[in-house]
């Protein structure tokens, strides 16, 4: 079941918001794609704060005195060690070692909370439930009782900070049940953009109230296009904070740079664990068996699978003088190999950007097959009528240069 974001009416008001629907044509679900200058958006998210509508997102709910064993024995990653407050993400898998959902599982003492796409919600939590046979587990989808709200950039620890009155030090991989005013909001610090970043669990019912409480805080007063002028004098704080709402696009650019891919836009249910990137972040090697267990073993113990998501740097068309338009590969684009560009097809583009902290060079995620995948790889992309270089990067993060362990 998906459901659309309680702050739908509010954006469609929004006189500059360009609104997107996700997911299947039926779905309901509506993403922001930006609501101002797409520059001012990227800008607030890496010198500032965003604050993104995180609509497509869905969640189930775990109970159980017995769901911390029944997950560890179905799931990819090891999670009977989790203490209340802390998170993991992995893969949900079917018989064949196909994926059927990426999660973040938050555990606390009597639930266990998992994020995962919306559009994927009611699959997961069908075919988990078939193997609850003596347990005591109980899964339930409640995507219509928990929206999503992103909070990412320099400046989001301190306005969380301030919005919950209470001092916020909550690391990769934790989480913080805090209120902002009355209301409860569940924080998950989540750092895929490359920045500081919280995704805030709350009720539908509350998203209104805590969004605009967020913005009364730490954003600065709007400039009038038409009149040049401010609606007021910012605060010192909104001039330290400098929140903005932002939407999709902004959150798309820093999510490529970070090396953050996504189910149903890089990999999906077609995809092994090994075919991701995502293999160190989501999988344990030594917690022993879960469902596809015997796909992925066997995988690693071959050394590679048929193909790979990688990283695509397009150096040749950065953005200059020279050449003020770029040639940008979108999705689906088709990447060929350069000994052979007419017939040998070798994979296809599956997310595509600008990269600011690049200094502005075409950057993409590509599915290509493995043999072609090796660091340092001079490939072709179909852009814009073009055939353009584009070389296979170490690893799938772009920026920040150094990442973190554990990281891909």
């Amino acid at each position: 079941m998906t459901t659309p974001s309680p702050l739908l009416d509010q954006h469609r008001a929004h006189p500059d918001a360009s609104l997107l629907e996700y997911g299947p044509a039926d779905s309901g679900i509506f993403v922001v794609e930006h609501l101002a200058s797409l520059e001012f958006e990227y800008a607030a998210l890496r010198k500032g704060c965003a604050l993104f509508d995180h609509a497509q997102r869905g969640t189930l709910s775990i109970t159980g005195d017995d769901r911390l064993a029944f997950l560890n024995n179905m799931v990819t990653q090891k999670v009977i060690d989790l203490a209340p407050g802390e998170h993991r993400s992995s893969f949900w898998l079917n018989r064949k070692g196909r994926i059927v959902a990426d999660l973040r599982l938050c555990h606390f003492e009597d639930r266990t909370l998992v994020d995962l796409d919306a559009t994927a919600a009611d699959e997961a939590a069908r075919s988990l439930t078939e193997y609850v046979i003596t347990e005591d587990v109980e899964i339930s989808v409640i995507t219509d009782r928990v929206h999503r709200l992103s909070l990412h950039g320099p400046t989001a620890p301190e306005l969380l900070a301030l919005a919950t009155g209470a001092e916020v030090s909550i690391e990769p991989g934790h989480a913080a049940e805090l209120t902002i005013g009355p209301l409860p909001v569940l924080a998950e610090r989540v750092d895929w953009l490359g920045e500081p970043g919280f995704e805030l669990s709350l009720a539908p019912g509350d998203a209104g109230a805590i969004w605009n409480r967020l913005l009364e805080i730490g954003r600065p007063p709007e400039l009038d296009t038409e009149t040049g002028e401010r609606s007021g004098e910012a605060t010192e704080t909104q001039r330290a904070i400098r929140l903005r709402p932002v939407g999709w696009h902004a959150i798309n650019i820093a999510r490529i740079e970070a090396g953050s891919p996504l189910f149903n836009l890089d990999f999906g249910s077609n995809n092994l664990p090994a075919e991701t990137g995502l293999l160190k972040q989501r999988v344990d090697f030594k917690k022993g068996c879960y469902l596809g267990q015997e796909v992925v073993a066997r995988m690693d113990a071959l050394g590679k699978p048929k193909q790979s998501l990688v990283a695509l740097l397009l150096e040749s068309e950065r953005l200059t003088a020279s050449n003020p338009e770029p040639a940008m590969p979108v999705t689906g684009g088709q990447v060929l190999d350069p000994a052979d560009p007419v017939a040998a097809i070798v994979g296809a583009v599956t997310s595509a950007t600008l990269s600011p902290m690049l200094g502005t060079v075409p950057i993409a995620f590509a599915m290509v097959k493995t043999d072609f995948a090796e660091p340092g790889r001079t490939l072709l992309v179909n852009a814009e009528g073009r055939q353009v270089e584009a070389v296979v990067q170490p690893r799938l993060r772009f920026w920040p240069a150094s990442p973190e362990p554990g990281q891909a």
